[in-house]
């Protein structure tokens, strides 16, 4: 299980130049390395809110308003389980619902999904585990 980074840890990782401002694309990263989840539309209101390229403390009051609406685990398996047959879901079901449908996936962001998943030998994935797996609990 994934452990929770320190924000002035991802912050000095993410800060590539060292000064002491995030560019918008290392923003998204520290936002995520931190533990949210923001989707294109949550992270241009972060923007908004928060200024594109901020430094520590705007990325840090960010970071705190991103992990108060990341979902849960059990909410994602909740809402992918209406898309599971006893718990599983098709892989090539998945693979096909994340290009397609809402913010679609890289292939690298495609593939990393996959590897979570943790297709079995069917090729069906438990929609609980790959919850679990893309949202550790740890985070919240």
């Amino acid at each position: 299980m994934a452990s929770k980074l320190d924000p002035d840890t991802v912050f000095a990782y993410c800060d590539k130049n060292g000064d002491g401002k995030l560019t918008r694309k290392e923003f998204l990263q520290a936002l995520r390395c931190g533990g949210a989840c923001p989707t294109s539309m949550d992270f241009e209101e972060i923007c908004r809110e928060h200024g594109s390229t901020p430094e520590y403390p705007a990325y840090r009051a960010a970071l705190e308003a991103a992990l108060k609406q990341r979902p849960s685990a059990q909410m994602l398996s909740e809402k992918l389980g209406g898309l599971a047959q006893d718990g599983l879901v098709d892989g090539e079901a998945l693979r096909f619902i994340v290009t397609h449908f809402g913010e679609k996936l890289s292939d690298e962001e495609l593939r990393e999904l996959m590897r979570l998943a943790e297709p079995d030998a069917d090729g069906n994935v438990s929609v609980e585990r790959l919850a679990q797996n893309l949202l550790p609990e740890t985070f919240s």
